[in-house]
């Protein structure tokens, strides 16, 4: 039976695949849209800002399990100094200080643009967006510090937090791509989908290539039906799978068709659905990082 620290691990370390998405794709869709969806500004702002947020509390209850999962402590006997000491010089440690830094980069940012109003125009210049996308990548760096990759060669970190970077990326920009079909104007809204689509196209075949290459690693040659991690791992494949083909259907037939309000909203829905299958994906992720290793570790 899991123990009230394992599952705070597993709900967190859910929560934070959401809240980079969130962070990463808001800046992405900010770039993408800054032109042809001005309206989408300050809400998309909002988003990031959340998202950040969101993090930096989930990073927190995440380090937090951690201590007292090692202790098997009680709730009351979990804030432990020292053993909060001990793993700061841990991967989970140096997960949870890259973290820490980045969220509370990004939240401190768009705080000080949503108070003083005249930063705005500072932070929405290329120097802020600079900072932006730096601060969010030195988040998904963290995640090259935890788990089945900390032991690998640097080269499979990498095509891990490429494949991280490129997916929160892409999970993330569902929900401005929601709001961006509840616009008025089908013209640009179609004009930015058709955007969206051509863009994402290289990084969807990176995050391919990333991901089959670090399931070939992982598995080492193994069966797998075998293992329990290659059995999830055929699941997970599965989803992602059919989530590729709905973007595909998305590309090929759903945006040409945007031609009224009634084929529009037909549009969103169907994003929806792409947002609750990755959803589900990251939740089959955060089951497999926190529960079930891959053979040999």
């Amino acid at each position: 039976m899991l123990s009230s620290w394992e599952v705070l691990q597993f709900i967190s370390h859910w929560g934070l695949y959401l809240s980079i998405s969130g962070t990463v794709g808001g800046i992405g869709s900010m770039l993408l849209l800054r032109q042809c969806a001005t309206e989408l500004t300050t809400k998309i702002e909002r988003y990031i800002w959340l998202s950040s947020a969101a993090g930096f509390v989930l990073n927190l209850l995440y380090f937090w399990a951690f201590i007292g999962g090692a202790l098997d402590a009680s709730f009351q006997q979990s804030f432990d100094s020292e053993m909060a000491t001990f793993l700061l010089s841990t991967p989970v440690g140096s997960f949870f200080k890259y973290g820490a830094l980045g969220y509370g980069g990004i939240f401190i940012l768009l705080s000080l643009s949503r108070t003083y109003p005249m930063s705005i125009s500072l932070w929405r210049s290329y120097l802020g967006i600079i900072g932006l996308v730096f601060l969010s990548v030195w988040i998904v760096l963290g995640f090259a510090q935890i788990g089945h990759s900390v032991s690998q060669h640097w080269l499979i970190s990498l095509t891990l937090v490429l494949h991280i970077l490129v997916a929160s990326w892409w999970v993330g920009s569902l929900l401005p791509l929601i709001w961006l079909c509840k616009g008025e104007s089908i013209v640009n809204t179609k004009s930015a989908l058709d955007q969206f689509g051509k863009v994402a196209a290289a990084p969807v075949i990176l995050l391919l290539v990333c991901g089959t290459l670090m399931a070939i690693i992982y598995m080492q040659g193994n069966s797998w039906f075998r293992f329990d991690y290659g059995q999830f791992l055929l699941v997970k494949v599965t989803i992602v799978l059919m989530l590729l083909l709905l973007a595909f259907h998305h590309k090929i037939h759903r945006v040409p068709a945007i031609k009224n309000l009634s084929t529009l909203v037909k549009m969103r829905i169907s994003i929806y659905v792409e947002l609750a299958v990755c959803l589900i994906i990251f939740l089959l992720t955060a089951y497999l990082s926190t529960f079930i290793g891959p053979p040999g570790h």
